[in-house]
């Protein structure tokens, strides 16, 4: 009788050790699918974003374009989730971090021209017609997640697109990831010299593998990738 017992225990153990197995495939398999997804429509939901904006915004070279002028013009997918923080908008991304849009540099006489007046914002507003450019941030991004994105055509999809950034904080660089895309991937600095805190990978083309691999070396989700178009 023992003897049956055992058997019957290692049975019952092998069944399970089976179906335990079965299930975290099944998991998996959910999760790659999901995610893959996800990056799928993050790209339809991009290129979307730029349809609309260049339809409204680039006659006024995005002069004051942020998160907050594009909820308001309806120019996010209506399935992504916005909330409203007080006097401005949240917008999440499909991995669970937020889309945030800046108005940005287009070339160095609108660079330097904020740089000049950059004490003196009353003056600058007045002088400016905008940078003629935008970012489009995504946060809080794997690192898989950021790899794929970050090796994307942009470009070949959109003929607008300047450049992207990729890139991870960290507790002594916050700063990765924007900066530099900002004020230095612009239409006539190409090979200019620039020395910053921001230890992101900056790129006007899609990013080797290599690249990538390096740029989104994040823990848990702390990566980013910032894209930039005219």
């Amino acid at each position: 009788m023992p003897y049956k017992n055992f058997e019957s225990l290692k049975g019952f153990l092998l069944l399970y050790s089976i179906l335990a197995m079965f299930i975290g495939i099944g998991i998996y398999l959910y999760f790659k699918i999901s995610q893959r997804n996800n990056i799928n429509q993050t790209i339809e939901d991009i290129m979307l974003m730029v349809q609309n904006i260049s339809e409204d915004e680039a006659k006024n070279r995005y002069s004051g374009f942020n998160t907050d002028v594009a909820v308001l013009g309806e120019y996010f997918p209506f399935d992504l989730q916005i909330e409203e923080k007080q006097e401005h908008y949240s917008v999440k991304n499909r991995f669970g971090g937020e889309i945030q849009i800046y108005e940005s540099f287009a070339d160095k006489e609108a660079r330097n021209k904020y740089f000049q007046f950059s004490q003196d914002t009353h003056t600058y507003e007045k002088m400016s017609s905008g940078g003629g450019a935008y970012i489009i941030l995504l946060t809080e991004l794997s690192g898989r997640v950021c790899r794929v994105l970050a090796q994307v055509d942009w470009k070949n999809k959109m003929p607008n697109f300047l450049g992207l950034e990729a890139g991870y904080t960290t507790p002594r660089n916050q700063n990765n990831g924007l900066y530099n895309l900002h004020y230095y991937v612009l239409k006539d600095n190409l090979g200019e010299k620039f020395l910053t805190d921001d230890a992101g990978k900056q790129s006007y083309d899609a990013l080797t593998t290599e690249d990538a691999r390096k740029a989104c070396g994040c823990m848990w989700r702390s990566c980013s990738l910032a894209l930039k178009f005219l």
